[in-house]
């Protein structure tokens, strides 16, 4: 169906009203034959201005200049995903690679709101993480440093010693 009034295409075929700039679809004034002895009134048509497409729709969401976004495909996520996947079997490098495309992504003006939010979310997820496992570390650390340093800390002993508590 196309809106008559803004003259974009839109999906819903059985939608009243357009999406974009909210004209009707629908007939504004239909005739109805007054009865013997009423007057018969008819409102004036008003003709409505389109909504401006700057305005933001919460449910599109909104790319640049105000045009509202697409979602992102299914084949672009799979993308996403097996690219940080890639980077991932990369030794050392691979973590800073990742971490760089999340920053790009994160605060890049060309990159859709849905994968700059996610972005921005992988990140402080991450950093959370990185958190939790330094002080995991620091506090491991910090109970065996003396055993590490004299050279008797064993890792065969210690694991006996994890799996015996867990019993």
């Amino acid at each position: 169906m196309k809106c008559n009034t803004c003259g974009r295409q839109i999906q819903n075929e059985t939608a009243n009203f357009c999406e974009y700039c909210g004209a009707s679809f629908r007939e504004q004034a239909q005739a109805v034959k007054p009865e013997a002895g009423q007057p018969f009134y008819t409102r004036p048509i008003v003709q409505q201005e389109p909504a401006p497409l700057n305005i933001a729709n919460p449910m599109l969401g909104t790319g640049q200049m105000g045009n509202p976004e697409r979602p992102i495909s299914f084949l672009s996520w799979l993308g996403t995903y097996s690219l940080l996947a890639v980077l991932l079997f990369i030794p050392y490098l691979g973590w800073i690679g990742i971490i760089a495309i999340l920053i790009f992504w994160a605060f890049s003006n060309k990159t859709p709101a849905t994968k700059k939010n996610w972005a921005r979310v992988t990140l402080i997820f991450a950093g959370i993480v990185m958190i939790f496992v330094i002080i995991v570390f620091a506090a491991f650390y910090s109970m065996y440093y003396p055993q590490i340093m004299n050279g008797t800390f064993d890792i065969n002993s210690y694991y006996e010693s994890m799996m015996n508590g867990l019993k």
